[in-house]
């Protein structure tokens, strides 16, 4: 094994002063990662979908959401990328965890996507 003199590293929001060798360091860096990740559910994505009139999915957990917006329909997954858009007129799809899906037509409205929720305000 390799002896590394490591003065100062941060791990997952931890910091270590120590001499440890490059595989021990290797070892509790993924630990960490690991334990991190196992907190966190993947498949988690709140998803809001309301009308003026009517609230159909109130920080639901869905496994994804297809929308029709003026540059092309595309499926938001956890963890997407943060968007803004605009909806077109068209079919919103809701993949719920259950495994179903169930169908909405929209004529308007907007589409907000953050790292672990997506809200879509529709007509």
């Amino acid at each position: 094994t390799c002896i590394g003199y490591i003065s100062y590293i941060r791990v997952s929001g931890v910091s270590y002063t120590d001499k440890m060798s490059s595989s021990r360091l290797l070892s509790l860096a993924m630990r960490r990662t690991m334990a991190t990740s196992q907190r966190r559910c993947f498949s988690d994505m709140a998803f809001t979908f309301a009308s003026p009139h009517e609230v159909f999915f109130n920080n639901a957990n869905v496994r994804q959401v297809d929308v029709p917006t003026f540059s092309g329909t595309f499926g938001i997954l956890p963890q997407h990328v943060p968007t803004i858009t605009v909806l077109k007129p068209g079919i919103v799809t809701v993949h719920e965890e259950a495994g179903g899906s169930k169908r909405f037509a929209v004529s308007s409205g907007s589409v907000t996507v953050n790292v672990d929720s997506v809200q879509i305000r529709s007509e």
